[in-house]
């Protein structure tokens, strides 16, 4: 899912994110970005930059839109 290379370039915030999204996958594709950062406990910057990282489309609606 994600290399060890992407991993080692996240900082400690970017961390939180990634924990969470490992411990809720079934959820995660759902959500948009203000949910996950809430849930995640980080800004939505370091959701967006964590995404970036990671290679993944981030969107900002819940509706898709």
């Amino acid at each position: 899912m994600f290399t060890a290379q992407a991993l080692k370039s996240l900082n400690e915030l970017e961390m939180l994110v990634y924990q969470y999204v490992m411990e809720h996958r079934p959820a995660v594709p759902y959500m948009c970005i203000r949910e996950l950062a809430t849930e995640a406990h980080v800004s939505t910057t370091t959701v967006l930059r964590f995404c970036k990282k990671m290679g993944a489309r981030a969107s900002r609606s819940s509706n898709g839109s």
